[in-house]
C-alpha cells in the first residue's frame, strides 16, 4: 500500500544556518520568497534596498528572489505601503531554498516574519510530506488528522512541543494522485471537537510527491489561530491548487460569566444560544444550568467567511419564571469574548473583550472584571503590595486592560481588591507566561472572587 509520510516540527526556532544542512562554500547562490499572512499587501525589503525586492498579496506568495548566501541581510516588513520595520541581520546557508513567512503578532500588531527551509527530500510516487510549523504563540497545542471524510485521531505526541522533525506518522494515498486530509488544531488535551478548537480545516489537499508545511498563526485574541498551507518551492501544483492556501479563522471565542444579583431572585441559566449571520437552527450553545456567580469556559463560534464584524445575538434564558435577557452586537473574527450577565434580566449584559495573548518569559498578565452587583464605589487591584495602575477604580459591568506582573518560580505574590468591597485571593502561584482575571462577583453582602486561567503556554 502507498503510503504518505508526515513529519511535525512544532515550534521551529530561528537558526544561523551559514555552513548548515552540508552546504558548501562554493555553492552561495540561494533564493527566497515572501508569503504573506497578514490581512494586507506585504512588501519585503532586502539589506535597506530602499525598494521593496518581494511583494505578495494577504494568502499568497511572491516570486523567488536570488541572494548571496553567507553574508549578514537584514529583512525589513512593510504592510500596505508603510514603513519598512527593523530586523535583526540574519545570514542564510547557501544551495538552499527560504521560504519568508510574514505576519502580525498581538496585541500591538506587529509585523515579523520567521522561515522555513524548502530542503525536503522530493517523497517516492504515491506518498506525500506534510510538516507543521508553530508560530502561532498559542502554547502547547495537539494536532488530530483524519483521511478524507475519516474521523480524525491525535496525531502529534502529547503537548507536540519537542521542537523536533523527527515525528512521523504514515497515511495511505489512493491511486499516488492526490489525497484530502481534515485537519483540527485544539489545546494541548483539548480532544478532537472537544471545547478547546482553535483551528479546523476539513479539506487540505497532498499531491503525489508534494511537500507541504502548514503554518500556524496568531489570531487577534490570542487563542485561535489562522494557518497556512505552503507548497515547498519548486514543486508541481495540482491543478486548482496555489502556492499558498489560507485557512482564516472565522470564528470568535464566547465564554459566559453568570452574575445576576442574588437578592433580584434569579436563579440559575438555563440556556444560552449565540446565534449569528453564520448560524441557523438556534446556534451554537454557550452554557446550560449555570448558577450565579459562575464564570463558564469558552465556546467557539462560527462567523460569516470574510466578513470584518459579524452581528451576534445571544439569548440568556434563567429559572426564575422563563425571563430571558438578550445581547445585540458585533464581534471580530478571531477574538476572544466574556458576556457577563450581572444585575438582574433588565440589566444588558456586558461584553468584554479578551486578550489572551501569552505574557512574556518570567510574567503573568493579570486583569480585573467588577461584577459586584450594589456596589456604591469602584474597586482596585493590588499586587504585591502595590495598586496596579491600568486596574484602578473599576465600574461595575467593566474591564481593566490586562497588565504583566512578575511572576517568580516557587514564592507566590498577593493578590488583593480594595475599593468598594475588600477581598483576597487565596495563596496561588501565577504561571510564566500565563494569562489570567480576576472576576469580582454577587454582591457587597456576599462577595465571590474567581481567579481565571484564561491561557497559559501549557493549556487552554
Amino acid at each position: 500500500m502507498k503510503k504518505v509520510t508526515i513529519f511535525l516540527s512544532l515550534l521551529l526556532t530561528l537558526i544561523l544556518l551559514q555552513g548548515c544542512h552540508g552546504s558548501s562554500s562554493s555553492n552561495n547562490s540561494s533564493t527566497v520568497r515572501l508569503v504573506n499572512g497578514t490581512p494586507g499587501t506585504l512588501d519585503m525589503y532586502w539589506s535597506g534596498s530602499g525598494a521593496a525586492s518581494a511583494v505578495a498579496s494577504a494568502g499568497s506568495a511572491s516570486s523567488s528572489v536570488a541572494i548571496t548566501a553567507g553574508i549578514p541581510d537584514v529583512i525589513q516588513l512593510a504592510i500596505n505601503g508603510g514603513n519598512p520595520s527593523g530586523e535583526t541581520p540574519i545570514s542564510f546557508g547557501g544551495g538552499y531554498s527560504y521560504t519568508i513567512i510574514g505576519y502580525l503578532t498581538y496585541p500591538t500588531a506587529q509585523p515579523v516574519w520567521n522561515y522555513i527551509i524548502d530542503d525536503q527530500v522530493i517523497p517516492a510516487s504515491g506518498e506525500g510530506q506534510l510538516g507543521i510549523a508553530d508560530y502561532s504563540g498559542s502554547g502547547n497545542l495537539d494536532v488530530y488528522i483524519g483521511q478524507g471524510s475519516g474521523t480524525p485521531t491525535l496525531w502529534t505526541p502529547p503537548g507536540g512541543t519537542s521542537g523536533s522533525n523527527t515525528n512521523y506518522s504514515q497515511l495511505a494515498v489512493p491511486n499516488a494522485i492526490s489525497q484530502n486530509y481534515h485537519i483540527q488544531i485544539t489545546g494541548h488535551n483539548g480532544g478532537y471537537n472537544g471545547t478547546d478548537v482553535r483551528l479546523d480545516i476539513p479539506s487540505l489537499t497532498i499531491g503525489n510527491q508534494q511537500i507541504l508545511t502548514l503554518v500556524l498563526l496568531p489570531t487577534i485574541g490570542g487563542g485561535l489561530i489562522d494557518g497556512l498551507a505552503v507548497v515547498q518551492q519548486g514543486q508541481t501544483l495540482l491543478t486548482g491548487q496555489s502556492a499558498v492556501t489560507p485557512f482564516k479563522n472565522y470564528s470568535a471565542r464566547v465564554r459566559l460569566v453568570a452574575d445576576y444579583d442574588p437578592t433580584a431572585g434569579i436563579g440559575n441559566i438555563t440556556t444560552a444560544n449565540a446565534t449569528t449571520a453564520a448560524t441557523t437552527g438556534g446556534g451554537i450553545p454557550l452554557a446550560y444550568n449555570l448558577s450565579s456567580p459562575n464564570v463558564g469556559n469558552y465556546a467557539v463560534v462560527p462567523l460569516t467567511s470574510g466578513a470584518a464584524t459579524t452581528p451576534l445575538n445571544i439569548a440568556l434564558s434563567v429559572s426564575s419564571g422563563g425571563s430571558v435577557a438578550n445581547y445585540t452586537g458585533s464581534v471580530i473574527p478571531g477574538q476572544d469574548y466574556t458576556l457577563m450577565a450581572y444585575g438582574n434580566v433588565s440589566t444588558v449584559p456586558a461584553l468584554l473583550v479578551d486578550d489572551n495573548t501569552l505574557a512574556s518569559s518570567g510574567q503573568a498578565k493579570l486583569r480585573l472584571v467588577n461584577g459586584v452587583n450594589s456596589v456604591t464605589s469602584s474597586i482596585t487591584l493590588d499586587y504585591n503590595t502595590s495598586a496596579v495602575s491600568s486596574a484602578k477604580n473599576i465600574a461595575l459591568g467593566s474591564a481593566s486592560a490586562s497588565t504583566s506582573v512578575a511572576a517568580p518560580g516557587g514564592s507566590p505574590y498577593s493578590i488583593n481588591v480594595i475599593g468598594g468591597v475588600t477581598f483576597q485571593v487565596p495563596t496561588t502561584y501565577l504561571q510564566s507566561r500565563g494569562v489570567y482575571t480576576l472576576f469580582m462577583l454577587g454582591n457587597t453582602t456576599s462577595t465571590s472572587g474567581t481567579l481565571s486561567p484564561d491561557h497559559t503556554s501549557a493549556g487552554p
